[in-house]
């Protein structure tokens, strides 16, 4: 996949949220300029920290990014898998905003929650979080 498709995505996926360039640069540590010359296709091989954080927030996987910038061809082969295990650990460890987006056997108090309560706690701990 051509990095360019990787940068229309990220652009799309932060308009999408309503993110200005400002925002994101605050969320994920990178200036506003990298992240612009990565949507715009002037920056073909951002860091892997970039595209970790940039994930994070956006709700991309990592491995599609991965890759969309050419860290790895196959994303079903065994050192594929093993890096985006990897990677997913170390930045997803004990992130309950990222266990309640993609973990759909939550429970609480011996109860299931459902994708409505999960969206409702995400809400919830944005509001508390102070996320906007």
């Amino acid at each position: 996949m051509e990095n360019n498709n990787a940068g229309d995505l990220i652009k799309r996926e932060r308009t999408k949220k309503k993110y200005t360039l400002k925002k994101m640069s605050e969320l994920i540590g990178f200036s506003d300029a990298y992240i612009s010359m990565v949507e715009n296709g002037k920056k073909s091989n951002p860091s892997l920290e970039f595209i970790l954080n940039i994930s994070k927030e956006l709700d991309i996987p990592s491995g599609t990014l991965l890759l969309m910038f050419g860290f790895i061809d196959d994303p079903f082969s065994d050192e594929s898998m093993e890096l985006q295990k990897t990677l997913s650990v170390k930045n997803n460890e004990n992130d309950i905003r990222y266990m309640l987006k993609v973990n759909e056997n939550v429970y609480y108090n011996d109860k299931k929650i459902t994708s409505e309560e999960r969206n409702d706690l995400l809400t919830v701990m944005d509001i508390i979080m102070k996320r906007y």
